[in-house]
């Protein structure tokens, strides 16, 4: 249900281009129209960048309520739209955010115009969290708030009739990175929330055995991945966790902007590493037992023979989803290691006491590109 102290007199519909045509848009009009408000639409084609979501924001104006209805970026532009939209201060702090990945935003001081977020993809958990990616002409930035939490999140089959398989497998590979990575950061034996996140890792696991017997059949999606993705999200799973603990994403994120690919085949190159430092005994990127636990729990329940060893393991399994890891040459990984250590490290608590050094370390082992591939820039 619609949290408004009113019912909405005017609603925005944001929409992903390739959804303008999707039953999912006409069920969002109607539920809207059923208010009495008057609906207008817009289609989101660019990127989650500040020149488009100034945009974004200039044509909310009016707008009681914003729906959402697309992938990550469509969400997170509606989301960082809004927010600035309505508070001069995000507005300032978007604008300028200086070296640092990290923008927390400070929580609202007034009423702030409810989002509503019905995603077409899976993995990205935009529609339940706090938080959003922004990107500038040459940064990329993570951005916490709580007003960037949408006030509902509506998981709607229709959204994702269109999906293929292997986008699915990509939702899959960046909610067991979230759900694995939160549970290794911390080294205390044993936390109440332990049971529940390597219960939903083997639901995790279940599901991706059955999205394989589906693609084949040509059935729908199953709703349960799309709930794991949201409940992998849910703060009390992260409670007692440090708080820059997943390093690999932060990592992945600077090389999906750098080589202009997408998130999971970063996430595909850059986690194997953090995994391989895990279970040689750097701390720093988590504790070894708590590696294994999640490795166990994916053995278990995965339906073919993985390797017992997480990290040839992993290998097999996103090669088995189709994802292909991002390739780095030598001169690549100088630039991304003086990318990543500017942007959340060199003095900002999110990577700690890692150095360039350490950077270099742990990105000497990811795989090769073609000979022929152009090296990055920074």
């Amino acid at each position: 249900m619609l949290r408004t102290q009113q019912a909405p007199e005017h609603a925005v519909v944001v929409v992903d281009p390739a959804l303008e045509s999707s039953p999912v848009v006409t069920t969002a009009h109607d539920w809207l129209n059923g208010f009495g408000a008057t609906v207008s639409q817009r289609t989101h084609a660019g990127r989650n960048s500040l020149d488009e979501i100034e945009r974004l924001s200039d044509h909310l104006d009016g707008a009681d309520v914003v729906v959402a209805i697309g992938g990550g970026t469509v969400m997170d532009s509606v989301k960082l739209a809004v927010s600035m939209a309505d508070s001069g201060t995000t507005r300032r702090m978007l604008s300028r955010p200086g070296r640092s990945g990290l923008i927390v935003l400070p929580a609202p001081g007034g009423q702030q115009r409810p989002v509503v977020a019905v995603p077409s993809t899976l993995g990205t958990g935009s529609e339940v969290a706090a938080a959003a990616v922004l990107d500038h002409p040459r940064s990329r930035h993570l951005v916490l708030g709580p007003a960037l939490r949408p006030v509902a999140a509506v998981h709607d089959p229709q959204a994702r009739e269109t999906l293929p398989p292997w986008l699915i497998h990509e939702g899959i590979v960046e909610v067991l990175h979230r759900l694995s990575s939160a549970h290794i950061s911390t080294h205390d034996t044993v936390q109440p929330q332990d049971s529940v996140v390597l219960a939903l890792i083997g639901e995790l696991i279940r599901a991706s055995n059955t999205l394989d017997r589906a693609a084949a059949d040509g059935e729908p999606t199953p709703a349960v991945v799309a709930r794991i993705s949201a409940m992998s999200h849910v703060p009390a799973l992260h409670l007692g966790r440090p708080p820059f603990g997943i390093k690999s994403w932060l990592i992945a994120s600077e090389l999906s902007l750098l080589t202009g690919t997408r998130k999971v085949p970063c996430l595909a190159a850059v986690l194997p590493a953090v995994w391989r430092a895990v279970l040689a005994g750097d701390r720093r990127y988590g504790s070894a037992q708590r590696l294994s636990q999640v490795w166990t729990v994916v053995r278990t329940h995965h339906a073919a023979p993985l390797d017992p060893d997480p990290v040839r393991g992993l290998a097999q399994l996103v090669e088995r989803w189709g994802v292909e890891p991002v390739a780095l040459s030598s001169g690549d990984r100088a630039v991304l290691v003086r990318r990543v250590h500017q942007r959340w490290g060199a003095g900002l608590p999110m990577l700690g006491d890692l150095d360039t050094d350490d950077l270099t370390d742990l990105l000497s082992v990811s795989p090769e590109p073609a000979p022929d591939r152009p090296l990055l820039t920074a």
